[in-house]
């Protein structure tokens, strides 16, 4: 198969030259689509679309990192979100603004707060067909569909209060615009799309500076593209435009961000600096996660062959690589660069320690993989006997879509089967008996559970503001009493530390706890490690002092052995325990001392 011609550009008054062919539309499976084709589209969109909705019905509770956004979007109006967010928070402006407008109109709720991530994971399924037709033969478009509509990390990030979904979505759509521009570069109209598009961007998503990046190389690789009459004035208002946006951007909301020692000291271990501990294993770890998280989800061989996720992650590398070897061979290296270049451009930001690698911060570069994955499976498929390639090409996504297709079965018939945390209904209990005057017991907040409580304990309808003021600066980084993420002290707790950490919200004395010294940072394992020593001794003096003769201890997703410590040192103290109420790890005990206040 020879490569098509490049496009020439157009003499004035003379008609617009044909698009370039498709990758695939001179062997079997043809353009335009078929009906079968178009009937499979619709199977899988409205399957993947489904999915999310199952997630987003099934309504799991905020976990840790989604509380403390939403604690921000709930409690501040559209200029206060313009402000550094609170709990070391970050997150694109307009993304923010969508779940603020969101909870205007529909009130404080779970499904509020994450419709945002739903309408980006509903809108991503045509999006990818609209960029994989483009590059794509019809049956092969589809497959890049069905990848996105059962990748599991983007299943479940349409169902979370944080920006991965819309990530993905803005990086579909700029690289449909860069594609566009690509196809007729003498068009200022679309010059001027592409100039706006990133230029917004940069507002609602932060990898999208990768996806630029790469667009910017295409524009530069592509000889129809430099061809142009004015090329090199366009490139330089390109320029001009996104990085007059991206500066903005910059100085207003993510400098603060980039020199937060707290921050850069959470996330070193998913840097790939060249000389950190072990950074051939965080590479390997980077790139299976994020591959393992586009097309199958990570644990699933765990309970079978172990060794098979490790085949599968090669496997479906080695498609990504043969995909964009065959674009850019039929579509030349510009076309390939608009797709390798924002992942690899993300791995760089890495090594040089300004961007964090894990799944869900490359949740952005699954449609680009799902694209280069279903061009490398039609290049396999070319290879077969003309009569047999649709056939080839149908039982290939087949077989590669099985273990993601197994999965979404799997998370369609429950959806909470691996929620960590589930503490909306311990809280709401507890809550409510303090309320209704049943239970007016002091409440002991595990450092861990201080977001989730605040959300779930908050009238969101009258909300105290004093209190979520207060609790936003016993919980700030680098130093709050009550962070739940701090470094050991170096040295034991000594009584008394921490004693006047409290609120009393209308009566109800409420204790978040001082942080233990168990410091959970993605990457390490020295959250394994126990609390400083006297940590749990002073805490239940702490409670000890407040119940009378009774007080509530609160837990959620405990690190560390926290929570046996503590139930440990309120034994030793007198203590009788009782479990209230309990829902995944989330834990409501009453503790009672037989010699009430102290």
């Amino acid at each position: 198969m020879t490569s098509p011609a490049a496009p020439v550009v157009p003499e004035p008054g003379a008609p617009a030259a044909a698009p370039p062919a498709r990758l695939g539309a001179s062997n079997g499976l043809t353009t335009p689509a078929s009906r079968p084709v178009l009937l499979m589209l619709v199977v899988l969109m409205a399957v993947g679309m489904a999915a999310r909705l199952i997630e987003f019905a099934a309504r799991r509770s905020l976990w840790l990192d989604e509380a403390m956004v939403a604690l921000n979007v709930a409690s501040r109006s559209f200029a206060g979100l313009l402000r550094p967010l609170d709990y070391s928070q970050n997150a694109p402006v307009l993304f923010l603004w969508a779940g603020r407008a969101a909870v205007t109109l529909f009130g404080v709720s779970e499904w509020s707060l994450r419709a945002p991530a739903l309408v980006a994971g509903l809108a991503l399924l045509p999006a990818t067909w609209w960029v994989a037709r483009r590059l794509l033969s019809p049956g092969a478009a589809v497959l890049a569909v069905a990848v996105v509509a059962l990748s599991p990390v983007l299943v479940y990030y349409s169902n979370e209060v944080k920006p991965y979904e819309s990530d993905a979505l803005v990086a579909a759509l700029l690289v449909g615009a860069a594609l566009a521009l690509l196809e007729a570069p003498e068009r200022a109209g679309r010059w001027r799309a592409l100039w706006a598009a990133g230029a917004v961007a940069l507002w609602a998503s932060s990898p999208a500076l990768f996806v630029l990046g790469g667009a910017g190389l295409a524009l530069l690789a592509s000889p129809a593209a430099r061809r142009t009459k004015g090329f090199w004035r366009r490139i330089v208002v390109t320029a001009v435009v996104w990085g007059t946006s991206f500066a903005t951007v910059f100085l207003a909301f993510l400098h603060h961000t980039t020199n937060n020692r707290f921050l850069q000291r959470y996330f070193e271990g998913l840097f790939l600096t060249p000389g950190s501990p072990h950074v051939l294993d965080r590479v390997g770890l980077a790139v299976g996660g994020t591959v393992s998280g586009a097309f199958f989800h990570r644990d699933l061989f765990d309970v079978t062959v172990p060794a098979l996720r490790h085949v599968y992650v090669a496997a479906a590398l080695a498609l990504c690589v043969m995909g964009a070897a065959a674009l850019a061979r039929r579509r030349g290296a510009a076309v390939a660069l608009l797709l390798t270049a924002p992942i690899v451009a993300a791995l760089a930001a890495s090594v040089v320690r300004m961007y964090p690698v894990t799944a869900r911060l490359m949740a952005y570069a699954i449609p680009l993989l799902a694209i280069l994955a279903s061009a490398g499976i039609s290049a396999c498929v070319e290879r077969l006997p003309a009569r047999w390639r649709r056939q080839g090409l149908a039982l290939g996504g087949a077989l590669f879509m099985l273990p993601a297709a197994y999965h979404a079965g799997q998370r369609a018939r429950d959806p909470l089967a691996d929620v960590q945390e589930h503490s909306r209904p311990v809280i709401a209990a507890l809550t409510a008996e303090g309320r209704t005057g049943k239970s007016g017991e002091p409440v002991y907040v595990l450092a861990q559970g201080i977001p989730q409580w605040l959300f779930y304990s908050t009238d969101w309808s009258a909300p105290d503001t004093a209190r979520l003021r207060y609790y936003a600066t016993v919980a700030r980084p680098p130093d709050g009493p009550a962070l739940q993420n701090a470094p050991s002290r170096g040295r034991p707790v000594s009584v008394g530390e921490g004693f006047s950490v409290s609120y009393d919200n209308r009566g109800r004395v409420e204790l978040p706890a001082l942080y233990s010294g168990v410091e959970p940072r993605p990457g390490f394992e020295e959250f394994s490690r126990s609390p400083d020593l006297g940590w749990a001794e002073n805490e239940a003096e702490r409670i000890r002092r407040a119940a009378h003769p009774c007080a509530r201890l609160l837990t959620i997703a405990s690190v560390g052995g926290e929570r046996s410590r503590l139930h440990g040192a309120l034994e030793r103290a007198g203590a009788t325990l009782t479990t209230v109420r309990s829902s995944r790890n989330a834990r409501d005990t009453r503790v009672c001392f037989r010699q009430g206040r102290g």
